[in-house]
């Protein structure tokens, strides 16, 4: 599909100084509806798969033992490793890496890409072991937004500074943050945001929690290792020729994301933030070209206080999850699906963008998983966002901009072009920033009652909401912070 050209407006986040406007020509991928970076297809060929291994299997209890090793399959059965050693030869190809993940599975990267013909053959045979239940692609995922705005005049407000382009928390289409707030600000709540990483900016100071990055990938992760402790947003822009068209600059998406969740409010600068007394968990996982399914389902395993072979436990378990990301896909992967199981069963409640590309969610994951609250996008207006995703998948909806019928979404955001540069505030639009609004939401409501499970935080929702002008397309409707929060309240 076509896409179109876009600018995003940064502006200055230093206290006292002029608003300094700097415009970033945006640049779209091969096959998204808007630009940049919306979801993008899967590839044509595939050279990564995840091995889901059956319970109490010898290559299970080898897993625990990965993470002392320079390949994870070494610790499998003799068996298993020659049932893939096989696999793998009749194709022309080796095995260059093998990455052990939670919930009892490994990633395998060969050294060509095999077609979908092949592909299915190879993980057919894997299959055919004892130890093994199911064998998938690594699928690739991109966040879910667009960097748009117009010039627009920003002017003071009594509190926030720019409190009054906030009309996402604050107008009559909004969810109505403020009435939420005389009941609770999500104070002692934890949400993780599972995107691009972090980056320095004064309206999130003192809110940020010690994440991790879970990129396995060096070349992705564009810090010059695989995973580590360090969650910082190194910059995901991309050069002409690798996964988009043209150069795209750094989205610096999950410090936006963070801003709408729990941004510093009435502290006489920048913007409020949905949950202001919530605490971030910055959980990175898309880098350059995006990140895979499987590094993901561990961000969210860890986030939720699961146990990820190698990595230290997490000591902040989040009770809420945002997934402001997405891939296509007609199924819910494996990985997804345990990792989001595992983290409802430890008490999270996980919240995922519907998609960008104006068709049914059920095409896009993890939109398309169970135990998730999934959330569509409206404009300034109340009526559905036209990129948003659509269909009975759909659980609520939340403001997510819309360029045109009205303003995007005004966030915390860097002015680098590439690396982190200052920070600053900009807009942009997206189910991306429709998800945020709903994590918001459910902080302020377990701040309120935290023995409050999954199942009834989205039976809550789906209740509390104003009407969309866009009726079963969207959900239940437009989520309401302030009912949410009056319907959390313990009896």
């Amino acid at each position: 599909m076509a896409s179109r050209r876009t600018l995003a407006l940064l502006l200055s986040a230093v206290t006292g100084a002029s608003l300094a406007v700097t415009a970033i020509p945006g640049s779209a991928a091969p096959g998204f509806t808007t630009s940049p970076l919306r979801t993008a297809d899967s590839a044509q060929s595939t050279s990564g798969f995840v091995i889901h291994f059956k319970d109490h299997s010898a290559s299970v209890r080898g897993m625990s033992r990965a993470a002392r090793t320079s390949s994870a399959i070494h610790v499998t059965t003799a068996s298993l490793r020659g049932t893939v050693d096989r696999a793998v030869k009749a194709r022309g190809a080796h095995v260059t890496e093998s990455v052990a993940h939670a919930n009892d599975s490994m990633s395998v990267r060969v050294s060509r890409g095999l077609d979908a013909t092949a592909a299915k053959a190879f993980a057919s045979e894997i299959e055919h072991n004892p130890e093994v239940e199911s064998v998938e692609p690594v699928l690739h995922m991109t966040i879910n937004e667009s960097r748009d705005v117009r010039p627009a005049a920003v002017s003071s407000a009594p509190n926030d500074q720019y409190w009054n382009h906030q009309w996402g928390l604050n107008s009559e289409k909004g969810i109505d943050a403020p009435g939420a707030w005389r009941t609770s600000t999500g104070a002692g709540v934890t949400v993780a945001v599972i995107d691009s990483g972090i980056t320095r900016h004064p309206d999130l100071d003192g809110k940020i929690l010690p994440g991790y990055d879970f990129i396995s990938d060096g070349s992705t992760a564009g810090d010059g290792d695989g995973r580590d402790s360090d969650p910082s947003d190194e910059g995901d822009w991309t050069r002409a020729g690798t996964c988009t068209r043209r150069d795209v600059p750094s989205s610096w998406h999950g410090t936006h994301v963070a801003g709408i969740i729990g941004a510093s409010t009435n502290n006489g600068e920048g913007v409020a933030g949905a949950a202001p007394a919530a605490k971030i968990l910055p959980v990175r996982a898309l880098g350059h070209c995006g990140g895979t399914d499987v590094d993901i389902a561990d961000g969210i395993t860890w986030a939720s206080g699961g146990k990820v072979p190698g990595v230290p436990t997490n000591p902040h378990p989040a009770k809420v999850i945002n997934l402001s990301l997405g891939g296509s896909a007609s199924y819910c992967p494996v990985s997804y699906q345990r990792a989001i199981d595992g983290a409802v069963s430890r008490g999270s409640t996980i919240v995922v963008a519907a998609g960008n590309e104006a068709r049914d969610a059920s095409k896009s994951t993890p939109a398309n998983c169970g135990n998730v609250v999934v959330v569509g996008a409206t404009g300034e207006t109340g009526a559905q966002s036209y990129y948003s995703n659509y269909g009975s998948g759909v659980d609520v909806s939340a403001p997510g901009g819309d360029d045109r019928t009205g303003d995007m979404i005004l966030s915390t955001v860097n002015d680098g072009k590439t690396t982190p540069g200052s920070p600053a505030y900009g807009y942009m639009e997206g189910t991306s920033q429709a998800a945020p609004h709903v994590s918001g939401v459910v902080a302020l409501m377990v701040a309120d009652d935290p023995g409050l499970t999954p199942a009834r935080i989205e039976e809550i929702l789906k209740r509390s909401v104003n009407p969309a002008m866009c009726t079963s397309r969207c959900g239940t409707g437009i989520i309401d912070a302030r009912e949410a929060v009056q319907a959390a309240k313990p009896a």
